[in-house]
Formats: structure tokens, C-alpha cells, sequence
């Protein structure tokens, strides 16, 4: 069926095609049957290299498949997303090229062998710069040509480096590479008072034998490949309550659901072992590298043990679904928000679990996707490693890196979305509507001089939430951010609002622990601790020991 080099290749309906070469080019790729790439051919090929401009998985019978849950693919598969691009559109690429949709009830099925490695882990004692081997706190599974990340642990998010691996001890644990560290890197557990603070650099894996890219043409533009995963409603038009008229549903008791496109089957994409790069498009709205789009219910979907190793545009992004299992992931060098758990404010109960984001950077505001409000729509002057516009959803043990940006956690208020949310919780048994436990951020810093809703000092913070409209729900709830570590934060580790509650934090090496909250109860700030690994520290640091921040 595939020659070497063609335009348009379409899969039928009801057909079923084993993938039988090792590289095609094609235009457009087309496909409402069913696509296999097995390892039988893996074993063939010293790489599957398929290029193409466009990858349509379209229908409810369709499937691309690439390994599955119980059997992943053990070869090398590289699929490049080429093509031209359109600059005269809202969504600016008319064309849709360089993009791999799965749309109208679709499967995607995307399992790598090297998903058995460990995703991410830290560093077992300090990594001095000039050091050409690193100490881990596990054994990882890694191998010679795996290329890994070791993130920042002073206040300079960018100290974050990559080295390629050259091999490994025979406990797992000890990681050797030619080309010596540049930066210092702390790797301890310190002593604050009678509590403790992790201080440890993460080292995450950022390679793995799938690897989904753009193509280099879109280096310099920053106009990479992306990922999207919808139904057949395209939009909350038409078959859907627009969204500026949610606000009335709601009012008059309509259940919040029906805001949903019209579906009869959802479309799903399960990702586990999978690399990218080149991935997600600047300037450009809904042109993230996975991007789940309107899906509603994505229990049938995940994205596990992958990377993103330069993210011109985000990272993982749940719109319009709930149900989504986002864990165990790396992102390294990504712009704008990186990980995306409620972008309009109605999505509930994704679970973002065990992420790692490494140094997330800022946009200039001439790159900026969304100009509403302002300009500040999305608040991508002000993006987060992990952001959403509610606090129905679920992070636990997710660690925010290093950014540029200045914000590690982000829950921003949308007010539509949460009357919509506690509509759904009217009648439920808690009414503490946050599930934000364990989490942790680092090296969060952001020089001052743009403008900012709230003036520039709300930067440089573990989280931020906006949370004053909890208080006048019809609902009364609160939300609890539990078990919270910062430390090398330019400002503190918390700024939080109304109707929060902040429990268990441990704060260091930062201005203060919490300012706003409702109700405090047991975090420690210390004034510098001993790791002084980095080139910037904040100055005038007053120092402060175990001091308790007053209930509000």
C-alpha cells in the first residue's frame, strides 16, 4: 500500500493495514481503519521514520496503533509532522499541516518499551559543577545515548542542563557523561527545625523509542507539530451552549453537562513511553503539542512515563475533558503553561500525578495566543508550570522546576467555571473542592517591569490561586492545599485567597512562606539554608527561623 514517497494515503473504513516498510513520506495520511505498527517490523527496521504534513485518525472505527497497555512496541518510531503553514486565520494554519488530529470517536494508541525506565527520580547528594557523573536516589534503568535533564536548585531556573547518558553503574544508580556539568546542583534532604525539606535536584529522562516531532523548518518560527484529540462537536457553538452564555444556564438550573458537544463515542489518545520535540505552535490558539480538545469524558485516555524536550507552546492540555490521568511525566524548556489541568474552567476531576516540569519560560508579550482581557487572557504574561482555571481537579506530588515565568502552581479563578463546578457539588458530601497534595516548587523566578493584574510582586511564587469568588458560591466550599514544599522562590511560597486553607507547608531560602489565606496552620520559614548552589540569590533576605506565619 505505502511506496517510498506519496501524496495522500487513506486507510478505509473497515480496513486493516500492518505498516510493512520502514520509512514513508507522505502528504496527507488518512486513516478511518485500523493502523498498525508492530514489533515484528521494529525488529526489521533500524528506525520506522514516517514524515507527513497531516495525520487524520477519523471515525469511530479508526485506530492508529504503535504498541498497546499490555504489549508495548520495542523498536525505534519516528514520526515527523512536516508541511507549510498558513498565516491569514484566527487559528492560523488553514491548511493544517503539521498536525496529527484524533477526532469522531478515534483511537490513538501510542505504548513505548522504554516506558519501564523510571521517568524521573533526584539526585543522591550534591553534583558539583565540572563533575562528568552524577549520584541518583534510584536506580533507573537507563542507557548509553539517553539524553536527561538534571534541573536547577539555586533561584536560577535556567542553571537547568542536559548531557547525553554514556553509561551506567551496575546498581542503576550512579550515571556517567562525557560532557562535564557547567552548574552546581544540590542533592540533599535538609533539616528545618523538627521538619525537613527536599532540596534535591530532579534528574529527568527525556528520551524514549517513540518520538512524535516537528519538522526543522519550524525551529526558527517556533511553528512545530501538534497533537489534537476532539469529538465530533468542533466547538461550544451550535450543538453547544456558547460559553458566554453558560452564566444563564446556569442561573436557571440547567445541568452544567449539557454544555458539552454532542458525541456518540469519545474520541480517546493513550500515550506511554513517548517523546517529543518541536512541538506546540507560538501565537497559536488550541496548537499545543497534546492537546485534548472538547473530548468531555477522557477516562479512556492518558499520558504517562513521556517527555517534551522543547515545547514551543505548552505541554499537555486538558479543554473541555474531564476524567484525564496525566503522571509520571518530564517537561524540559517549554513556553507558556506546561501543564494545562482546567483551560476554560468547567474540566473536573483530571489528575495530574508525579509530573515533573523543568524550567518553564515566558513569552514576550508579542507571542502571545490570546489577547482578550487586556492582553492577559490564559495569563500567559504570568504562565505557571502547572495551571488551570479551577480547583475541581486533582495534583498530587508534581513538581514545578525552575521557571522563568514565576508562578510553580496556578489556579486561577474563572467564574462560569466554578459556579458550574459547585453546581455539580451542590448535594456532595465534602465540600472542600481542592485535591492539591504533596507538591512542590523550586527555583521560581521573575524579573519585574511588565504590568500584572495584581502589580508585578505576584511572581516568583510555589502558587498562586484566585480564589475570592469561592466566598459568594451559592455553594460554600474551601480549598486546602496540603503538604506543600518551596524553597529558592523570589518572593514566598504561597498567595492565596479567600476561603484557602494552607496546611503543612515548609518554605526556605524565600522572602516569606504564605501571605493571604484564610486559615494557616504549620508552615516553617527559614532565612538561607545551606544549599547556596546558584548564581542568584534575593536580596535583602532577612533572616528567619522556624517562624510560624500568623493565622489570618
Amino acid at each position: 500500500m505505502f511506496s517510498a514517497e506519496q501524496e495522500t494515503v487513506e486507510i478505509a473504513q473497515g480496513e486493516s493495514i500492518r505498516l510493512d516498510v520502514c520509512d514513508i513520506d507522505i502528504g496527507t495520511f488518512v486513516i478511518k481503519g485500523e493502523f498498525v505498527i508492530d514489533d515484528e517490523l521494529g525488529a526489521q527496521c533500524d528506525e520506522i521514520a514516517i514524515d507527513a504534513d497531516r495525520i487524520r485518525v477519523m471515525g469511530p472505527n479508526a485506530r492508529f496503533t504503535a504498541g498497546t497497555d499490555a504489549n508495548p512496541f520495542d523498536g525505534k518510531l519516528t514520526i515527523t509532522l512536516t508541511g507549510s503553514i498558513a498565516d491569514d486565520a484566527v487559528f492560523k494554519d488553514v491548511v493544517h499541516d503539521r498536525n496529527f488530529m484524533v477526532m469522531g470517536g478515534a483511537e490513538l494508541d501510542l505504548h513505548g518499551a522504554t516506558r519501564e525506565k523510571v521517568s524521573w527520580t533526584q539526585l543522591d547528594g550534591n553534583a558539583t559543577s565540572g563533575a562528568t557523573s552524577i549520584r541518583l536516589a534510584e536506580a533507573v534503568g537507563w542507557t548509553g545515548g539517553d539524553e536527561f535533564v538534571v534541573a536547577s536548585s539555586g533561584m536560577e531556573a535556567r542553571e537547568a542542563e542536559t548531557r547525553i547518558v554514556s553509561s551506567v553503574s551496575n546498581d542503576g544508580r550512579t550515571v556517567f557523561f562525557d560532557e562535564p556539568l557547567t552548574y552546581d546542583h544540590f542533592g540533599k534532604i535538609v533539616a528545618v527545625g523538627e521538619q525537613s525539606i527536599d532540596m534535591r535536584a530532579e534528574v529527568g529522562l527525556l528520551t524514549h523509542n517513540i518520538l512524535i516531532q516537528g519538522d526543522e523548518q519550524g525551529v526558527e518560527s517556533q511553528i512545530g507539530g501538534h497533537i489534537m484529540v476532539m469529538n465530533e462537536g468542533l466547538s461550544r457553538t451550535s450543538k453547544s451552549v456558547r460559553s458566554r452564555d453558560r452564566a444563564s444556564y446556569y442561573r436557571r438550573g440547567i445541568d452544567p453537562t449539557l454544555m458539552r458537544p454532542a458525541y456518540t463515542k469519545a474520541s480517546a489518545a493513550r500515550f506511554d513511553g513517548v517523546s517529543l520535540a518541536r512541538m506546540g505552535q507560538v501565537t497559536r490558539r488550541g496548537r499545543y503539542p497534546i492537546h485534548y480538545h472538547l473530548v468531555d469524558d477522557g477516562s479512556e485516555s492518558y499520558v504517562k512515563n513521556s517527555a517534551i524536550n522543547d515545547g514551543y507552546h505548552r505541554f499537555v492540555n486538558a479543554h473541555g475533558t474531564n476524567n484525564l490521568l496525566v503522571e509520571n511525566n518530564v517537561a524540559y524548556n517549554v513556553q507558556s503553561h506546561v501543564y494545562v489541568f482546567a483551560e476554560e474552567g468547567d474540566e473536573m476531576h483530571n489528575v495530574f500525578r508525579n509530573n515533573l516540569g523543568v524550567l518553564g519560560v515566558v513569552l514576550p508579550p508579542e507571542k502571545f495566543a490570546f489577547t482578550g482581557k487586556g492582553g492577559f487572557e490564559h495569563e500567559e504574561h504570568r504562565g505557571a508550570l502547572f495551571w488551570g482555571q479551577n480547583f475541581f481537579n486533582t495534583l498530587h506530588g508534581n513538581h514545578a522546576a525552575g521557571s522563568t515565568v514565576g508562578v510553580g502552581f496556578f489556579i486561577e479563578k474563572d467564574t462560569i467555571g466554578l459556579r458550574l463546578a459547585a453546581y455539580q457539588v451542590e448535594n456532595a458530601e465534602s465540600k472542600d473542592v481542592c485535591d492539591f497534595k504533596d507538591n512542590s516548587a523550586h527555583s521560581i523566578y521573575r524579573r519585574l517591569g511588565s504590568p500584572d493584574l495584581y502589580g508585578p510582586q505576584v511572581r516568583g511564587f510555589g502558587i498562586l490561586t484566585q480564589g475570592l469568588t469561592l466566598r459568594s458560591l451559592p455553594v460554600p466550599v474551601t480549598c486546602t492545599l496540603e503538604g506543600f514544599e518551596g524553597y529558592k522562590l523570589q518572593f514566598g511560597g504561597a498567595w492565596v485567597e479567600d476561603a484557602t486553607i494552607v496546611k503543612d507547608m515548609v518554605v526556605a531560602d524565600s522572602h516569606f512562606g504564605v501571605t493571604g489565606a484564610a486559615d494557616v496552620s504549620g508552615p516553617t520559614v527559614t532565612g538561607q539554608t545551606e544549599n547556596t548552589f546558584g548564581a542568584v540569590h534575593i536580596p535583602n533576605l532577612r533572616q528567619r527561623r522556624h517562624r510560624n506565619v500568623p493565622r489570618k
